[in-house]
């Protein structure tokens, strides 16, 4: 090997050791949280999900740690499904935050079944600064509210409501008549309302895929046994 070549691939080496690989971190401008944390007591199965697309600036973050986390206040408020439905996630922490993690795939996509009811928005929730958070890699990436199908519980209370707690009767939540009573007049006239806006795309009216899904509980009564609560 001539002198050229060997400082030329001396060169290349030191060079390659000065400038380390990109990292592809976790972007909150660039990924994609639905508008709410939407929930419902058997964890929603194939029609009720919270999809999180972890971005970077070079794409889909592959194997992002993904939490959603929901504060004290709010974990007190929502009626979380005891013991957790098939096929739905398991929390890692239950109190006095409930937490839920998982890897995202290759694509930085996570999709989380979360088993539970309640409808809980601003302005009724007063509580912590938060009501759920999505955080990649620990990166902030949304705070969100949270809804369901199973919205109030069987006299027609919402969980903000006083007395504030959870939606259960006799240690049940079920997506009964009181939630048909309630859903109905937003799904027949389209006028919004944020318990009701059950699916993309989110805001601004109440659309057939919202009532879809709300008609599918309704008639199916599906129904959990609530979770105890925290000490």
């Amino acid at each position: 090997m001539n002198r050229f070549f060997r400082v030329s691939a001396l060169a290349a080496a030191v060079l390659a050791l000065a400038v380390p690989a990109v990292a592809n971190i976790p972007d909150a401008a660039l990924s994609v949280v639905p508008t709410f944390v939407t929930i419902a007591p058997d964890g929603g199965g194939t029609t009720v999900n919270v999809t999180v697309q972890v971005n970077g600036a070079l794409g889909g973050v592959d194997g992002a740690w993904v939490t959603i986390e929901f504060s004290p206040d709010a974990t007190a408020l929502i009626a979380w499904s005891d013991p957790v439905p098939g096929g739905a996630d398991v929390p890692i922490q239950t109190c006095p935050s409930r937490v839920y993690a998982k890897a995202a795939n290759s694509s930085g996509t996570a999709v989380f079944h979360i088993a539970g009811g309640g409808c809980v928005v601003e302005p009724a929730y007063v509580g912590n600064l938060y009501i759920a958070e999505i955080k990649a890699d620990d990166v902030l990436l949304a705070q969100r509210e949270v809804n369901s199908p199973d919205v109030t519980d069987g006299t027609g209370r919402l969980p903000t409501a006083a007395p504030i707690g959870p939606v259960c009767d006799g240690g049940q939540m079920t997506v009964g008549l009181a939630d048909a009573v309630y859903h109905s007049p937003f799904f027949k006239s389209g006028n919004y309302d944020k318990c009701s806006d059950l699916a993309a795309p989110y805001g601004g009216t109440i659309q057939v895929g919202d009532a879809v899904i709300g008609t599918v509980y309704i008639k199916s009564g599906a129904t959990a046994t609530c979770f105890v609560g925290c000490p």
